[in-house]
């Protein structure tokens, strides 16, 4: 037994001496490491900025290019401008050409009416004079038959006179017979009397109608004559006169655009002879910078060979190590396999050997005073493992910054993001996964931002919620370690969507609760212990914090709980005192409702630029315990702050009065002290002091923001170049936190007993060559990166060579091209004008044409209207002639009347 003890004391003393070996080699290890890191990434730095700058001289000179053949562009669509104006001005012509036509056609059409007319008139006067002829030969023979009448009755009394008495008898029936007969003859001649009187009343009304007729028709022609004379007069004297002017004022607006255009290139020749000596002068900056760039490729190279040197050395005493590691191992595993043989050895000999009871009884108390011993100097190497852990941690935390920073760009909204001027330009891009620009509108250049990590406005809230979880803070947590996930950015920039979200796309605070409770369950069933989750939840709201778990100061106390953030068993500071209340959570389910009446109770308000704004700063803490069943004590406590941080705005552009105002004033000032506490932080000065206490929410913050914690910052900022101050004034902030280095996370364990201190240990072996792995394969990506950066320069000289030998061809074929322009420009201006001086000849011929055609219509209408008024004239006097004639016919003192009367009777 006392060969067992011996053994099991010199094996703890070799495992110690490996220890201490294995340390101090692992520390040369990482800090020749840190070093050859740190130098490759300052190399990597250098050749990305050469990059960039290449890249912004290749585009500047993309840009002048661009802009002279936008010029270009702009003299060819001047040029086709005039081939358009002086097609419009032929069209015109044309079209003035028809509009003459059709109105010499209209007084055509004018002439042969009153032609027409004139023939009817002709035709009316012919049949009037032939009426007359008739109407003449009626009343004679009307007057020859009153006369034979007139002689008859004379006849007839001479007879009857002359017959005696003897006779009377005798010839009385031939007188009879004779009267009779000139009885009859009389009747047939009134008869034909009468018909003739009909027939001349019918030509009178005929008569009367043709002057009627002959009215109607000068009448219709005096219309005429007006309407061709206000055709003439107006549409076209006046439409021609109106169109010669404008002709005119075209021909010269024609001569002063060619004579702009003139000017223009011969501007635009000079600017391209400037143009030409600029691209010359950047060729030969562009080949200096190709040889610079080839002497620090060649560097790059060289050290490139030394890294990969390095690495194989660090790859040799990797493997050492890993041997070391393994010889631990097997150590380890055989001193287990003697403690159970010891512990078989003596089970056998306590129930064979009862009289040696005193003996072995005497041995186990020189080994259970021999085994505070090993405890201690298991402990030592327990403590060394862990600073050498916290020491990776921290070199890992230097290459990524301790307060990791995400940056959100909000999508941009239809009515939100116009700018001023009505346009929509971005005032934030995503560069990659990693870098962001800023437009900064006084200097008209954009700034790079570098952060953890880049979500541009197209990311969803599952890939942002994703990438957040990839970081470990549910695994932290778990673990025993605090964590903080910090929402930060202006007013309306989308916190309370990334971290809150809508009921059917959740943010960060649920997704982050729902994997907690995931890995709980997934550890139930392990050895670990027990967990008990509860989740507390405040708003400070201007300066006061608010307990929003509160909503019935009644309920019962089983179910809620008060008592302070800051307990002794945690290892946190317990500067704060704050009362709250504790929900215990036995399921996310129960978690989720408890955070729906939270967020009920949260004050909101409308502003002019967030419809819902937050007014306080929301934080919800997640406390996580492990309880060992065995004993009931607490093991680890891992504690987990979800910040909705208020936006900050300015009053000016919020517009907010009263109530909102102090609001604004209180969240502004809260936002001020982080800012103080962040500056505090970054400073070099180690002992300076930071103001923790000057706002509620940095002192409750300090558990998280004071070290021995992980804390993840997510900046939001939206896109539009309106808010660009206040976006500008967040992202360095942001840059500002980033640089900040809070020191290493702590898990709040206690210890257990020894065996479970060795399997700590043999864990922590595990995540030593976990590191190891994770610096081999970031070794191999900054190799990669380097000759990324091989390649790329390689492209960027063979593209610039191109773009060269392009831009060469590119500017002869556009001196070719100009010149034919011009030429084509010259000859056009030339026909131009001739054709413009043959337009305003033809105008003037046949301005004068129309001048003459319409005083010889005006003559012609005035000779019209002279023949009508004759032919009027001539009407009136036939009329009153006939009238005259008919009242001598009808009256009985007519001398044929008395003709008639006073002739003889005719012979018996």
């Amino acid at each position: 037994m006392e060969d067992t003890v011996e053994y099991w004391k010199e094996a703890s003393r070799t495992l110690q001496e490996e220890l201490d070996e294995f340390v101090e080699s692992s520390k040369e290890l990482e800090n020749a490491l840190e070093n050859e890191l740190t130098q490759a990434e300052d190399k990597n730095a250098r050749l990305e900025a050469a990059i960039l700058q290449k890249e912004t001289q290749l585009q500047e000179l993309n840009k002048k290019s661009n802009e002279s053949s936008q010029k270009l562009t702009s003299l060819e669509s001047e040029l086709n401008q005039l081939n358009k104006k002086f097609q419009q001005l032929t069209n015109e012509k044309r079209q003035l050409e028809t509009t003459n036509d059709e109105q010499q056609g209209q007084v055509r059409i004018l002439n042969s009416s009153l032609q027409d007319l004139n023939e009817q008139l002709d035709q009316a006067l012919e049949q009037n004079v032939y009426i007359e002829g008739e109407k003449e030969a009626l009343d004679e023979r009307i007057h020859r038959l009153l006369e034979e009448k007139k002689e008859l009755q004379a006849d007839i009394d001479v007879q009857s006179r002359r017959v005696t008495s003897e006779q009377a008898s005798r010839e009385n029936d031939e007188i009879s017979q004779q009267v009779v007969a000139l009885e009859q003859q009389l009747a047939k001649r009134d008869e034909e009397t009468k018909e003739l009187l009909a027939r001349q009343q019918l030509l009178t009304k005929e008569r009367d109608q043709l002057l009627q007729n002959i009215k109607d028709m000068g009448q219709k022609l005096n219309d005429l004559q007006s309407e061709v004379e206000l055709l003439r007069q107006q549409n076209l004297n006046q439409s021609l006169l109106d169109d010669l002017e404008e002709l005119r004022d075209l021909s010269h607006s024609k001569d002063t655009q060619i004579q702009t255009l003139k000017d223009e290139l011969c501007a635009l020749e000079n600017a391209k002879a400037n143009l030409e000596k600029d691209i010359f002068v950047l060729k030969n900056a562009q080949q200096n910078k190709s040889v610079e760039l080839e002497k620090q490729l060649e560097t790059t190279s060289a050290m490139l060979q030394k890294v990969e040197k390095d690495n194989e050395q660090l790859t040799a005493a990797r493997e050492q190590m890993e041997q070391k590691v393994d010889q631990l191992e097997k150590q380890l595993e055989k001193i287990q396999q003697v403690e159970k043989t010891q512990k078989k050895k003596i089970q056998d000999l306590s129930s064979v050997l009862g009289e040696e009871r005193e003996k072995v009884h005497h041995l186990a108390q020189t080994k259970d005073n021999s085994l505070p011993d090993d405890v201690v100097r298991l402990r030592l190497a327990y403590s060394a493992q862990l600073k050498a852990n916290a020491s990776l941690l921290q070199r890992m935390q230097k290459l990524r910054g301790n307060v990791l920073v995400c940056c959100r760009i909000r999508p941009v909204l239809p009515d939100a993001d116009n700018n001023e001027d009505g346009g929509k330009q971005a005032a934030v891009e995503a560069l990659n996964s990693e870098e962001i620009s800023f437009y900064n509108q006084k200097s008209a250049s954009w700034r790079p931002f570098a952060f953890d990590r880049v979500f541009p406005p197209n990311a969803t809230q599952t890939q942002v919620c994703t990438d957040i979880s990839n970081l470990g803070i549910a695994e932290s947590v778990v673990g025993g370690v605090n964590a903080c996930i910090m929402a930060y950015g202006q007013t309306g920039s989308g916190k309370t969507h990334t971290m809150d979200g809508p009921t059917n796309d959740p943010g960060i605070n649920y997704r982050t609760i729902r994997q907690v409770f995931q890995l709980v369950q997934l550890l139930e069933g392990t050895s670990q212990g027990k967990f008990t989750i509860s989740l507390s939840m405040i708003e400070i709201y201007n300066e006061k914090v608010r307990d929003l778990l509160v909503v019935d100061p009644a309920e019962s106390p089983d179910a809620r709980s008060t008592s302070s953030w800051a307990s002794a068993s945690t290892g946190m500071t317990n500067t704060r005192r704050q009362d709250c209340s504790w929900v215990e959570c036995e399921s996310f389910e129960k978690a989720e409702s408890t955070l729906a009446i939270g967020r009920a109770s949260r004050s909101t308000a409308a502003t002019n630029l967030n419809l819902h704004s937050s007014r306080s700063h929301l934080v919800i803490c997640l406390q996580v315990k492990c309880v060992n069943e065995e004993d009931n004590l607490v093991t680890t406590t891992g504690q987990l702050f979800l910040v909705d941080l208020a936006g900050s705005e300015r009053v000016s552009k919020s517009k907010v009065e009263g109530s909102r105002l102090d609001e604004t004033k209180h969240i502004n000032r809260s936002l001020a002290a982080l800012g103080d506490v962040m500056e505090a932080l970054d400073s070099k000065d180690r002992n300076r002091h930071i103001p923790y206490r000057n706002s509620k929410l940095t002192h409750i913050l300090q558990p998280v923001l004071g070290g021995n914690a992980r804390t993840v910052m997510i900046l939001t900022v939206p896109p539009s170049l309106r808010q660009a101050h206040e976006t500008l004034f967040s992202l360095q902030f942001a840059a500002r936190a980033r640089n900040i280095e809070l020191g290493p996370a702590k898990r709040h364990v206690q210890m257990r007993n020894t065996m479970s201190d060795v399997n700590r240990l043999r864990e922590i072996n595990f995540q030593l060559q976990a590191e190891k792995t994770k610096a081999n394969s970031a070794l191999s990506e900054y190799k990669r990166k380097l000759q990324l950066a091989e390649s790329t320069l390689g492209t960027v000289r063979m593209e610039s060579s191109k773009k060269e030998d392009a831009q060469k061809k590119r500017s002869d074929q556009q001196e070719r091209l100009r010149e034919k322009e011009l030429s084509e420009l010259r000859a056009q201006v030339y026909s131009l004008r001739e054709s413009l001086k043959d337009t305003n000849a033809n105008l003037e011929t046949e301005k004068r044409k129309r001048k003459s055609a319409s005083k010889n219509s005006a003559h012609d209408l005035s000779m019209a209207q002279r023949k009508i008024t004759e032919l009027t004239s001539m009407t009136d006097l036939q009329r009153n002639e006939l009238m005259k004639l008919r009242i001598e016919s009808n009256s009985p003192k007519s001398p044929a009347r008395r003709k008639v009367r006073n002739s003889p009777p005719p012979p018996t």
